[in-house]
C-alpha cells in the first residue's frame, strides 16, 4: 500500500467517525428534548392566534367600523 493511500483511508475513516458522532449527539439532543410546546411557545402562539383574529375581524367589518377599530387601537 502506498502511502498516498493509506492518507485516502485515513482521512476517509476520520470523516466517517465524525459523521457517526454528529448522528449520535443529534439523538441524543432529540431524546432530551420534550415532546410537546413548552408554556413560552404557547402564550406566544395564543397571542399570535388572537392577533390574526382581530385582524381578520377587521378585515371583513364595514369601512365605518374599521375606521372606529383602527382609530381605537
Amino acid at each position: 500500500m502506498n502511502p498516498f493511500e493509506m492518507v485516502a483511508i485515513i482521512v476517509i475513516v476520520v470523516a466517517v467517525a465524525g459523521m457517526v458522532r454528529s448522528h449520535h449527539r443529534t439523538q441524543a439532543a432529540r431524546a432530551e428534548r420534550p415532546a410537546g410546546p413548552d408554556a413560552e411557545t404557547a402564550a406566544r402562539l395564543n397571542a399570535l392566534e388572537e392577533r390574526i383574529r382581530v385582524l381578520e375581524r377587521i378585515a371583513t367589518d364595514k369601512r365605518s367600523r374599521l375606521s372606529d377599530e383602527i382609530d381605537s387601537l
